[in-house]
């Protein structure tokens, strides 16, 4: 095996089944991903659930996420925890483990440690004990994650009963029963790993996966040299996902600032004002007020039938049609001519 990929955590698994080629880089090369500010949001409000509930002081949880750029999301998702941890008997958080290749009990920064990971939170019900790991995004969870988790505590004799995720963005809880189908799903997953990591030899054993570019910090690293049309298509498929990150940050930038970024002399991404056509009324008041709208464009200007924002403002109406509807103002973030851009467009 290639030094450097133990001891296995479930995020290094996580990374290896999503693209082989981004553990390479992360664990073989030792590149680091940079840390996001949902990375940071997500680490904060975990900070903050973990003080409340160590020690119940509500100020000192809060003053985790005191320096937070999102502080509205990260506040919210601090109180949807605490909102759903009520009932709950804590035993431990923050759990640390770790285990040998055979699965035996050892420390999470022993020499032998094979898989290790670290528990949230462990409760007590009338049952048993539960676990629970938090996740701060939107992300589907991976129940997998947490059967390794319950696998590894029933090593050092802590039979857990149920285990699942506390979703702190949807405000969900997520869980399951531990039996024996669950705990040898989690071991077996963490021998196949290994075996396919010990089967990899050089970098080309590790493909990188397309679909999994998304937000990668490291697709630069996968642009590949070659006129071939293969190797375009891998190039701008790489370049396009880098494309559209880019422009949901300017997008961002302006909605905050509400000041365009100007790219050339001539030219500014910024907010343009238009005007949109908004038929009045609610459900099926609305429904029959945009038939008698339609009706009405139909005979007297079916160039605008569609309803669009294109629909001038100054279209004349008679009393009885123009009661039906009404002109929006509505910003939208686009390319524009410099001086154009936070002007009205009509």
């Amino acid at each position: 095996m290639i030094d450097g990929l133990l001891p296995l955590s479930w995020s290094r698994i996580d990374t290896f089944l999503r693209c082989p080629r981004r553990f390479y880089i992360e664990r073989v090369l030792g590149e680091k991903q940079p840390e996001t500010p949902a990375m940071l949001l997500g680490k904060a409000v975990h900070e903050a659930l973990e003080t409340w509930v160590r020690t119940g002081d509500n100020e000192k949880a809060l003053e985790k996420i005191d320096m937070i750029e999102d502080y509205d999301t990260a506040r919210m998702r601090y109180y949807s925890g605490r909102s759903l941890l009520k009932g709950f008997i804590p035993r431990a958080i923050e759990l640390k483990f770790g285990l040998t290749y055979n699965l035996k009990p050892t420390d999470f920064f022993a020499d032998d440690c094979f898989f290790r990971g670290v528990v949230d939170l462990v409760t007590k019900t009338d049952y048993g004990l539960e676990i629970y790991d938090y996740k701060s995004g939107w992300s589907k969870p991976d129940p997998r994650q947490i059967f390794a988790y319950a696998m590894a505590l029933h090593r050092f004799d802590k039979k857990i009963n149920r285990a699942g995720f506390i979703l702190l963005a949807s405000h969900e809880i997520i869980d399951f029963e531990i039996g024996e189908d669950e705990l040898e799903t989690a071991a077996r997953v963490l021998y196949k790993v290994y075996n396919d990591l010990d089967s990899r030899e050089t970098e080309d054993d590790f493909p990188k996966n397309l679909e999994a570019c998304g937000y990668c910090p490291f697709r630069q690293k996968c642009l590949e040299e070659g006129d071939d049309f293969e190797t375009k298509l891998n190039n701008a498929y790489l370049m396009n996902e880098e494309a559209k990150e880019i422009m949901d940050k300017a997008r961002k930038i302006v909605k905050e600032t509400g000041e365009p970024i100007q790219i050339t002399e001539d030219t500014a991404y910024g907010p343009v004002e238009t005007m949109k056509l908004k038929v009045v009324g609610k459900k099926e008041e609305r429904a029959e007020n945009e038939k008698i709208f339609m009706k009405w464009l139909l005979e007297n200007h079916p160039e605008y039938l569609n309803i669009s924002p294109s629909t001038p403002e100054d279209l004349e109406l008679p009393p009885e049609i123009k009661a039906l509807v009404q002109w929006k103002p509505s910003i939208t973030v686009k390319m524009t001519e410099h001086m154009k851009a936070l002007v009205k467009e009509a």
